[in-house]
Formats: structure tokens, sequence, C-alpha cells
């Protein structure tokens, strides 16, 4: 026998109505998820991008140029009588660096780092941690995970 006023969903309702539940859901939580670890990566892409910005400098003006590195932020600046600090960039709250060797990283007017450097950022509960590496001759900068 069929019915013809039958009351409630079909089964194809209410599996479009839980995909569109479970979209929305995800949707809505998935920039909540390792928030922490993802602010920590961009804080070492931008530490990188400066590294280089400032290699690039160098190369281009043909002067020495330091980045000097504290526990909350990092200057650009070019060794130049009275010269004045070109940025002060500071790193997401709760980012903390650590350096190794020297907080200063220095390169020479043709591009090229005095030393090999790193600098390990770390996250404001110390879970997670990123190194920047600064390798020697070449400049290369690279981000790696540290332990």
């Amino acid at each position: 026998m069929i019915h013809d006023n039958e009351s409630g969903a079909s089964l194809w309702e209410v599996l479009i109505a839980l995909s569109i539940a479970v979209i929305l859901i995800a949707a809505t939580t998935a920039p909540l998820v390792n928030t922490e670890k993802r602010e920590l990566y961009n804080a070492a892409l931008a530490l990188q991008q400066d590294i280089r910005y400032t290699r690039e400098l160098a190369l281009i003006n043909a002067k020495s140029y330091r980045i000097q590195v504290s526990e909350t932020s990092y200057k650009i600046f070019a060794f130049d009588e009275g010269s004045k600090h070109a940025a002060v960039i500071y790193l997401a709250n709760g980012v903390k660096a650590e350096f190794h060797s020297d907080s200063n990283f220095d390169f020479k007017p043709y591009g090229t780092p005095s030393v090999s450097n790193k600098i390990t950022l770390r996250s404001r509960n110390g879970k997670y941690a990123q190194e920047v590496r600064i390798l020697p001759v070449s400049g290369r900068v690279a981000i790696y995970p540290a332990k």
C-alpha cells in the first residue's frame, strides 16, 4: 500500500542535510586547527624573506648590512656613518627567537654572509619550533623543523 501523505524526510534529504552540516562545520573549524604552528611557520617565512631582502640590499647598494635579532624582534640596517635602522620587525605574538652563535647576520657588499648562522623560532608553549639557517658563501636561507 502506498501512502501519499507520509510525514518525515526521505533518506536522500537526510543525507544531503548531513553533508551540508559536515561541510559547514569543516569550513568553520579549519582555521582553528594548529594556528600556533601556522603562526610560527609564517614568522619563520617572514624572517627568511627579510634575510633574503637584506642580502639583495647588500648586493644592490654595495654596502654591508646587518640583521640584529633579539628575542621578540629584529632590525635591519646598513653599516654607514650615522646610519639608522631601515626597519624594525616584531615577531608574531608568542613567537620567541633563540640564536645559537651570534645574534647578528652580517652581509658583505657582495652579498655573502660573514658567517653561517641559525635562529630557532619557538611557539608560546615551546611545543613547536622552526630553524632559519643561513649557509656560508652562498647565503642560501632555508627553513627546517627544529627539535
